[in-house]
């Protein structure tokens, strides 16, 4: 069963703003005169293909130099892929005129605290800066000095030199950031103003306009202006950036759709929702025989034998790290929906751009298919079709909130300058957990500092131990896993990292108020059984088979284990017991901001039928 739809090109309006002889649209003109608005921070909703990237350019060009120079302009991009992409267009575009560097942690060279000033001089050499918000966030809060003591900190450079060389700065495709991502970014804006740097614009960039961050930024008094660029039909005056689409849904599974025959002078992209799909149909391609097909993966791309090679081939598999702003220019695509109506709208800007007709075939559910209308005649219409069948994706304020409490605890703690912490205290203490984990820390001040026995000490070094690495783990790399060791019912050891999981089993997605989680049902191939140990004040924390992936179950162990770990170990003690039971009090605040990466331990080892590695 299909339904069919035929959408007319769409049209963006120009301005009457003209830059270098190029007429600019709206949303353009207002990201290259932004250091003219009064407001802080623009908030810019514009179609894919609309040319965002273009714009990224303008403000360093287009705005008077400083004193030092051209104004310099940080884009920060969600993934590697696209920051590649970005670079490699604003080269392009604006190489004659401004230097653009991309880097991301791989490309750093230097080790323990030369990396930072490698990380300082990029910034200082180059107007333009693609890279991810993990740089920013390692810097911030003393990742990168953590070899050093107090004393020795105050001889190298402070991170706040970023924000005071920095002009813009370009958050793109911000809608797809995660709520401890989106706590960072947000505190990167707190940070900067409360050292001094209020002369930086922000700039969020998105095809998908998310009103949750309008209202943290609003929440946090940063001024904002927004800027909705919307396409149009039948405008003379305007560019084309999308042609004719002929819109397809069925109830077809999307592996059965991929084939070698697939048109030579057409380029055909097969979007999954997940990367067992993905590897599915390459195997069913090789076992055909083609093995001259290109492949889009976030997972793929961390592997060192990855060359993405056979760009240019007719055929394309991706997983959902190509639905985020790369110009792949293709076709026809079949894609699965996605979770959610934002993951649709940037899969479906990959066929149809700079005015190219296009067809794109989506592969859904037989109920939903029987949802959508018989006959859709325009973009409006087709809109409000899919809103029907998609959901909205929601974004918690509050778990937003509560990591920004965990991240600017930690920059509190790990910054030696005192002038510099009060600045911080002033500005991180109206956020509603911050002096929880202020107090937190007191305690474990009070608990040490009032030991009469000495049986306790290695129970308080061990609960500092995890405070510890709790915080530093809100630093962490986006995304990044750690190796883990997996061992087969055979004997066979194998080796992979926490997404070999989500490779390797059959899952589930559901929501709570804390945000999203997995569950998994089954393993696809050998091991059956798996169970994985994290390490804990109290020794193991054991999680195994379903349970490995429901981060409420897994946060309600981790509380339960630490409350059994206080009371156990403190509270019988009369000179702790009040520090302790403050602890308890305490701890749910704290948990709060937990979420799957901070749980993970620095190498995990995985475990079949409880066979110890």
């Amino acid at each position: 069963m299909e339904k069919k739809y035929v959408l007319s090109p769409q049209t963006l309006a120009f301005s009457n703003d003209v830059f270098a002889g190029r007429k600019l649209h709206s949303f353009q003109s207002a990201i290259k005169n932004v250091f003219k608005q009064e407001e802080q921070a623009l908030i810019v909703s514009a179609p894919t293909a609309a040319g965002k990237t273009y714009a990224f350019g303008l403000p360093t060009i287009a705005s008077p130099h400083t004193a030092f120079g051209k104004r310099k302009s940080m884009v920060i991009v969600p993934t590697n892929n696209l920051s590649d992409q970005i670079a490699n267009d604003l080269k392009e575009e604006w190489g004659k005129n401004i230097s653009v560097i991309r880097f991301s942690a791989s490309d750093i060279r230097a080790r323990g605290v030369k990396k930072p000033a490698e990380i300082f001089e990029k910034i200082r050499e180059n107007d333009i800066i693609v890279t991810n918000p993990d740089i920013i966030s390692l810097l911030v809060s003393g990742f990168y000095y953590r070899w050093l003591n107090e004393k020795e900190k105050d001889h190298y450079r402070e991170w706040t030199d970023i924000f005071r060389r920095i002009s813009f700065m370009i958050f793109d495709e911000y809608h797809i950031y995660p709520e401890e991502e989106l706590a960072k970014i947000l505190s990167f804006i707190v940070l900067g103003n409360v050292t001094g740097n209020s002369h930086i614009k922000y700039i969020f960039t998105s095809a998908t306009p998310n009103n949750s961050v309008k209202e943290l930024l609003q929440h946090l008094d940063i001024s904002i202006k927004e800027i909705v660029e919307k396409g149009q039909t039948g405008i003379s005056e305007g560019r084309t950036y999308r042609g004719t689409i002929e819109v397809i849904f069925t109830d077809e599974k999307i592996q059965d759709a991929v084939t070698p025959d697939c048109p030579k002078d057409k380029r055909t992209l097969f979007l999954f929702d997940r990367v067992v799909g993905y590897e599915r149909a390459a195997k069913k391609l090789i076992d055909a025989g083609l093995t001259d097909f290109e492949e889009i993966s976030g997972f793929a791309n961390r592997l060192e034998d990855n060359t993405n090679s056979h760009i240019g081939s007719p055929i394309v598999l991706a997983t959902n790290a190509a639905e985020h702003g790369l110009n792949l220019d293709v076709d026809v695509a079949h894609i699965e929906p996605g979770r959610n109506l934002e993951n649709f709208w940037q899969r479906f800007g990959r066929v149809a751009r700079r005015g190219k007709d296009g067809q794109i075939i989506v592969h859904i559910d037989s109920e939903r298919l029987k949802l959508l209308p018989a006959e859709v005649n325009d973009y409006e219409g087709f809109v409000a079709a899919l809103e029907t069948i998609m959901e909205e994706r929601e974004v918690y304020i509050n778990r937003i909130l509560s990591n920004m409490d965990a991240y600017m605890f930690l920059v509190y703690k790990k910054t030696g300058k005192r002038e510099l912490r009060n600045q911080i205290w002033n500005a991180a203490s109206r956020l509603p957990g911050f002096k929880a984990y202020f107090k937190f820390d007191e305690c474990l001040k009070k608990l040490r500092n009032n030991l009469s026995f000495n049986s306790s000490e290695q129970d308080i070094d061990s609960f500092e131990e995890w405070w510890d690495t709790f915080l530093i783990s809100h630093s962490w790399f986006r995304g990044q896993t750690e190796t883990v060791r997996i061992s087969h019912r055979e004997g066979e050891v194998s080796s992979g990292d926490y997404k070999w999981l989500l490779r390797n089993t059959e899952y589930t997605t559901s929501r709570d108020e804390r945000g999203e989680y997995y569950v998994i049902q089954q393993f696809l191939d050998e091991p059956k059984d798996l169970t994985i140990y994290y390490s804990g004040p109290m020794g193991d924390v054991r999680f195994s088979g379903p349970e490995i992936f429901d981060h409420r179950l897994l946060r309600s162990k981790w509380e339960c284990e630490l409350r059994k770990f206080i009371k156990e170990s403190f509270l019988y003690f009369r000179e702790t017991r009040q520090a302790a039971n403050e602890l308890m009090y305490l701890l749910p605040t704290i948990l709060a901001s937990m979420y799957p990466t901070l749980l993970k331990p620095s190498g995990v080892d995985a475990f079949v039928d409880d066979q110890f590695l």
